[in-house]
């Protein structure tokens, strides 16, 4: 009967663990890391002929697929500026003892050793074409490998040189399509990459802003490109030097991750860029993104929040001269189990006349009669300039000094305070409920009790 030895190694499996144990295995020797990287694009990389993993290199330093004339443009750079290639080894020169050889000379990117060098890349896998639009991209793990490649230097220039190509580039007249932006996105990639943020950010502005955001709803593709100028990460403001181009970016930024689904993320950007509106006594964008920050927060739960960032959003709006009538919207529609009650519509109604509002709007009236039919009641019913109950003392003084406007000194005055029947009220107004025959005065703080 056979049987196999137990204390025999498998020969296979030996003779895959002979060059391991013969670089200092399991150690992490220099030696083992250099000649098993134990990565396969690693290899590919070093193992290209000369030059081409420097033209790789500066093809993964574009942010999307270009085209056959911008490849070139590359090449005709590379060819001028007389960078080296890099590491360049083979199996030939490791067994001859030259472990570790540098190649210096100049690579030749003319056209014929370009188309070349092109093929090559392309039969090894690590560049691809699509051959409908004639656009050449690389794979996401492949472009950062071979980008991390390019010394500090080296990124540096290949990017201040792209940057140049893509400026001249003619825009587009009429932008029809997401492609017809790729230019300006590639400019604006390479202007970000040569540190020059202010031109950056007036390039979106500019010629990205409004057709990324209201022609083609690209929220991702704005957020991807709007976090390349917040280089100190989001909890800063982005790297600018305008405090009001700093607060425009945030709120861009907010608006993008709102309308993407993720609306907490937008609050502390919000939050950061209201601090700055503050400051520059901007009421028109401060009363803009508290608005903003409200609808943010009353979609992830914080209503209170939501509602003090409403009304004060409000209150912005009507100290604004010339003053702008502001409209609320209700709902007046059906969604998934939700549906309003009389009693939401009367405390919205309610909340727009104690907030001054010269009258409110509902979505939609179609949809208001086919399914909340009683809503559309409770709207046509609602007497709007009928005398209003108030329900706290807080909602009493928002509704004295709208009568008496000549009243909202003495209110404001704080050596006064207010009675309920007698009982003076010291703190906690807001929560002091009054109801129909309550006398409330107002009555003065004496010194010394």
């Amino acid at each position: 009967m056979l049987a196999i030895d137990e204390d025999v190694l498998d020969t296979w499996f030996s003779s895959g663990l002979w060059p391991f144990s013969t670089l200092g295995w399991p150690d992490q020797t220099e030696d083992l890391t250099y000649f098993y990287p134990t990565t396969v694009l690693e290899t590919a990389y070093d193992s290209l002929p000369l030059g081409r993993g420097q033209l790789l290199s500066r093809i993964a330093c574009f942010r999307g697929p270009v085209g056959y004339e911008a490849l070139a443009a590359v090449a005709a750079q590379a060819q001028k500026s007389g960078f080296s290639s890099g590491k360049s080894r083979s199996l030939r020169q490791l067994f001859e003892g030259n472990e570790r050889v540098r190649e210096d000379k100049k690579p030749d990117f003319s056209p014929a050793h370009f188309d070349a060098a092109l093929r090559d890349l392309l039969d090894r896998g690590l560049l691809h074409r699509d051959i409908k639009p004639d656009r050449f991209d690389l794979h996401p793990i492949v472009r950062r490998y071979a980008y991390d490649r390019l010394a500090g230097d080296q990124r540096s220039a290949a990017h201040a040189q792209l940057r140049d190509y893509f400026a001249a580039v003619p825009p587009v007249e009429r932008v029809q399509t997401l492609d017809d932006l790729a230019p300006v996105i590639e400019l604006y990639h390479h202007t970000l990459a040569a540190g020059q943020y202010d031109a950056a950010c007036d390039l979106f502005y500019d010629r990205i802003n409004k057709p990324a955001y209201y022609q083609f709803g690209a929220y991702q593709l704005r957020i991807e490109l709007l976090l390349g100028l917040f280089p100190d990460g989001e909890d800063n403001p982005p790297r600018l030097k305008e405090e009001s181009a700093q607060a425009w970016t945030l709120n861009e930024l907010a608006n993008s991750y709102s309308l993407s689904g993720q609306p907490r993320r937008a609050v502390p950007l919000l939050e950061l860029a209201i601090g700055i509106g503050e400051k520059q006594g901007d009421k028109k964008n401060l009363a803009i993104r508290l608005g903003n920050l409200a609808d943010d927060q009353a979609k992830i739960g914080a209503l209170r929040a939501a509602e003090a960032n409403l009304r004060r959003c409000v209150r912005e709006f009507q100290a604004m001269q010339p003053f702008r009538p502001i409209f609320p919207t209700g709902p007046a529609y059906k969604t998934g189990g939700w549906r309003p009650t009389p009693a939401d519509t009367i405390e919205f109604l309610n909340t727009a006349r104690e907030l001054q509002l010269k009258g409110a709007n509902f979505f939609s009236w179609d949809e208001c009669r086919r399914d909340v039919p009683e809503i559309w009641e409770t709207v046509a019913g609602y007497q709007w300039n009928a005398p209003q109950p108030v329900s706290d003392i807080t909602a009493l003084r928002r509704a004295i000094q709208h009568k008496l406007p000549e009243a909202a000194d003495d209110l404001a005055d704080k050596s006064w305070n207010v009675a309920v029947n007698g009982e003076m009220v010291l703190s906690g107004e807001a929560s002091r409920r009054i109801a129909s025959g309550d006398r409330v005065a107002l009555v003065p703080i004496i010194a010394g009790g």
